[in-house]
């Protein structure tokens, strides 16, 4: 039963491990006991675990390898694997675990939490996303562990850009900055969305600035992760978020990094990276009056099946940007296939 004026903190834990009460948290004191008693009966319960070493390394492996999945696996079959191993932590901190342990397995959680959070904004349901951005920072303040919480903000700021709150975006993205660990993935991409939230909001100034602040960091993050790892931040992404700000901003320099992009990959190569890089440019050169080539663009990208909500509404932006050219054969053709587009 949930107890009248629990601490907010705790009631938080109780959510994400679905305990039904104090005792099953490990928090309600046991009763009747002597004081000395009480006091062994503690250090029992802090050295008693079923948890073995391999379970949490291996936990620890398939953590990163959903991270490292996210690029290339559909969101909802994603999402459905992070949901099976959340469970099993969920019933692994029901058990016996020593209290190092139990830190392990939430910053376990917390990541998971965060994993599924990017995918729902992916597949636009924003409640369970601030739900379990919710999850990550409680877990971050019950570990000490201030990355997750870094990150909680970073994905929030990544919902109010694709909610397109230029304001939000970029309030969210200076907090965000101000809260990050330094030498992490996190401080790099809230830097990178501090770029886009300010090209947005026409600042050509604090574009170059947050851009030169993300390059700086990119040589300090850690390199205990992969490259392809969601939650670290890949140099080469870099260049995407220069592309897309210089396109956002009306820089015509953005042009040449947009091309260099798509340029780089083959067409079965990083898709979803692929289908952005392709929004900007076309959103590039219907600025620059070639509407044939930008809507080609826009075609490639809804064709690749791999916009979702969270990416697809830059092919109706750039839809909108060609409005004035419907006696272009391609342009009329971007136009229905927007009909196919994810809501």
């Amino acid at each position: 039963m949930v107890q009248a004026n629990e601490q907010p903190e705790v009631k938080a834990l109780r959510h994400v491990l679905d305990a039904p009460t104090d005792d099953t948290l490990g928090l309600a004191p046991p009763a009747g006991r002597a004081d000395g008693d009480a006091l062994l009966d503690l250090i029992a319960r802090a050295e008693a675990s079923d948890v073995t070493p391999s379970v949490l390394d291996t936990l620890d492996v398939v953590t990163d390898e959903l991270a490292r999945a996210y690029a290339t696996t559909p969101a909802q079959s994603l999402l459905d694997e992070v949901q099976t191993h959340a469970r099993q932590i969920g019933g692994l901190l029901a058990g016996r675990a020593t209290l190092a342990q139990r830190r392990r397995l939430l910053v376990a959680g917390g990541w998971l939490a965060l994993l599924a959070a990017t995918i729902y904004v992916d597949l636009g349901v924003r409640r369970n996303a601030a739900v379990a951005r919710t999850v990550a920072a409680s877990l971050e303040r019950e570990t000490g562990h201030g990355e997750l919480g870094a990150w909680a903000v970073e994905i929030d700021t990544w919902a109010a850009l694709v909610d397109q709150d230029w304001q939000r975006a970029a309030g969210l993205a200076a907090l965000g900055e101000n809260v990050a660990p330094e030498n992490t993935g996190a401080a790099v991409q809230l830097a990178a969305q501090s770029a886009r939230a300010a090209a947005r909001l026409g600042d050509g100034p604090a574009v170059r600035a947050a851009l030169d602040r993300a390059a700086h960091r990119i040589a300090t993050q850690p390199s205990d992760r992969p490259s392809d790892h969601h939650f670290a931040f890949d140099a080469r992404k870099l260049d995407h978020y220069v592309a897309t700000a210089l396109a956002w901003l009306g820089d015509p320099a953005g042009e040449r990094h947009a091309r260099e992009i798509v340029e780089q990959y083959p067409p079965t190569g990083a898709p979803r990276r692929l289908a952005t890089a392709r929004l900007d440019l076309g959103l590039i050169l219907a600025r620059e009056r070639r509407p044939d080539e930008a809507a080609e663009l826009g075609i490639l990208a809804v064709d690749s099946d791999r916009l979702v909500p969270s990416n697809a509404w830059r092919a109706v932006e750039l839809d909108e940007a060609l409005s004035g050219h419907r006696d272009v054969g391609e342009v009329v053709e971007l136009h229905e296939r927007l009909s196919d587009l994810p809501a």
